[in-house]
């Protein structure tokens, strides 16, 4: 029965704390709602003046707008043109790998494929498109009588082709 009163006593004294706490915490409240009772809100809703002069707009230059459009075009203009170059330059390398490699291993066709090699980079010596494409006509025939399989002819085709796109790209400059 002792150890009963104890608990009894310890528990009202938590609840009497809580109590304090909260009529603490309510004084509190009604201490701030009363300070902001006493605002005098007439001043708050008054606009301060600006201590700079007004500005006159009539007096500016006149600003040319800046080209946004025509600036994020180019961009993207340029961004495809990179593009497609780069994958170019992509397959013509990989067109090159094969190339050397075609050259290595044929031992029969390596003066053939070397021959041919030398004569589409003739087609860089192009002063003119009719020459240019003399020069590509005569390189294309003469690869399609030597070559038998699809894999060799298509490789210097592809070769061919990039030098004369690049021939004509020069002379229309």
């Amino acid at each position: 029965m002792l150890q009963n009163v104890k608990v009894n006593r310890i528990t009202n004294q938590r609840r009497s704390d809580m109590c304090d706490k909260e009529t603490n915490e309510a004084n509190s409240i009604q201490q701030v709602a009363g300070k902001v009772r006493n605002i005098n809100w007439s001043n708050l809703t008054k606009i301060p003046s600006c201590p700079y002069p007004p500005i006159d707009h009539t007096k500016l230059e006149d600003i040319d707008p800046i080209p946004i459009r025509e600036h994020m075009e180019a961009m993207e203009n340029y961004q495809a043109r990179s593009l497609e170059v780069l994958q170019a330059i992509e397959a013509n390398t990989a067109n090159l790998y094969t190339l050397v490699e075609l050259i290595n291993k044929s031992n029969d066709m390596q003066d053939d494929l070397l021959a041919i090699l030398s004569e589409v980079m003739e087609i860089a010596k192009a002063k003119d498109k009719n020459d240019a494409d003399s020069r590509y006509e005569k390189v294309m025939k003469k690869m399609t009588t030597l070559f038998k399989t699809g894999e060799v002819l298509s490789n210097f085709t592809g070769i061919a082709k990039f030098i004369y796109d690049i021939v004509i790209a020069i002379i229309q400059q």
